[in-house]
């Protein structure tokens, strides 16, 4: 409380919006008066799982939203390492023909969460199809950050038609709860018909679904600002960064952004140092990410202000400017 927001996935700023929070609520409003009309009743929770009482036309009309909004049927960054795997596999007698998709499957993030990286999806695709390999990818941290209307990195690049499903999470970017999986009909009839959680799980409530729609909406109109202004902090941040002494910062077109502190001890104590200076910035340790690679990870967000990117260096630079061994617990 009171510290400024560099920690939480928020990247847009929509999961704090006042306008989205009442959208939802008039939204919440309507269907629950457009239900009461038809059944007479006026429920909270799902009551079950997709395919038993769980489903609605409403929850149909939302994931037609999504797969129009996507532009879907239905709703490793290292290209060199992809092609001696998939090699591998192939030598191996495992992989399919290149004329015809297999069971062989590329899994990549488009935006990877410790890093910031952003994949190299056309060239990903290029070694993929040379081998007959379907792609699936990860958009949990492109969706509203990148693309037209936030749309993903994968649309950014134009590669959407060439992967065999993307994954949307709503928990990051767009504010809200839940995901979706785009892809082709064949997919979306396999896994309402074999997908144990979608099964056997209670699907989700009216609220998260309302909140999905209403979501996407604001997201759909007001996308291009707010990627605008990230793509200004990012380049602030980035030129502040060439400060450091070279090798600290890890090169990233995404809002999120790493300083490299080695050593947990170390690195928690110039979290520290930046929390009690104001700063919700947080410690990456090892395991999480290989030893000697501990790091701060650094999120901007729309709700970032300039000045607030440029007083979060000022004390970055302050505390690495200081020799590694200095304590960091009671300075100021």
């Amino acid at each position: 409380p009171g510290s400024t927001d560099f920690a939480s996935n928020d990247y847009l700023g929509l999961a704090m919006d006042p306008q989205l929070a009442w959208d939802i609520d008039a939204e919440m409003a309507t269907v629950r008066q457009e239900q009461q009309k038809l059944t007479g009743e006026v429920g909270l929770g799902s009551t079950g799982s997709r395919l038993l009482t769980g489903n609605s036309q409403y929850y149909e009309a939302t994931e037609e939203m999504l797969s129009e909004f996507h532009g879907s049927e239905s709703a490793a960054n290292d290209v060199a390492a992809l092609r001696r795997a998939l090699a591998s596999v192939s030598a191996a007698g495992s992989a399919p023909q290149p004329s015809r998709r297999g069971n062989l499957i590329v899994a990549l993030e488009t935006v990877y969460s410790m890093d910031g990286h952003c994949a190299p999806l056309a060239e990903m695709c290029d070694v993929a199809e040379e081998f007959g390999a379907s792609v699936i990818v990860d958009e949990a941290h492109g969706t509203g950050v990148f693309g037209a209307g936030g749309r993903g990195w994968a649309s950014q690049l134009g590669v959407e038609q060439r992967l065999f499903c993307r994954v949307h999470t709503f928990g990051k970017g767009v504010g809200a709860h839940g995901a979706a999986i785009l892809g082709p009909r064949v997919l979306y009839d396999y896994l309402v018909n074999y997908a144990r959680p979608l099964i056997y799980s209670t699907s989700l409530p009216l609220h998260s679904i309302v909140s999905i729609r209403c979501a996407y909406a604001t997201m759909r109109a007001s996308a291009e600002p707010r990627q605008r202004h990230l793509r200004e902090l990012i380049e602030i941040f980035q030129a502040r960064l060439l400060r450091l002494p070279p090798g600290s910062a890890l090169s990233s077109p995404s809002p999120i952004q790493g300083i490299i502190v080695p050593g947990n001890e170390h690195c928690m104590q110039v979290a520290g140092f930046l929390q009690r200076r104001g700063f919700h910035v947080l410690a990456i340790r090892s395991p999480t990410v290989p030893a000697g690679t501990e790091r701060l990870r650094i999120i901007l967000h729309y709700h970032n202000t300039k000045e607030q990117v440029n007083a979060l260096m000022d004390a970055i630079e302050e505390v690495m400017a200081l020799p590694s061994d200095t304590s960091l617990a009671s300075r100021l």
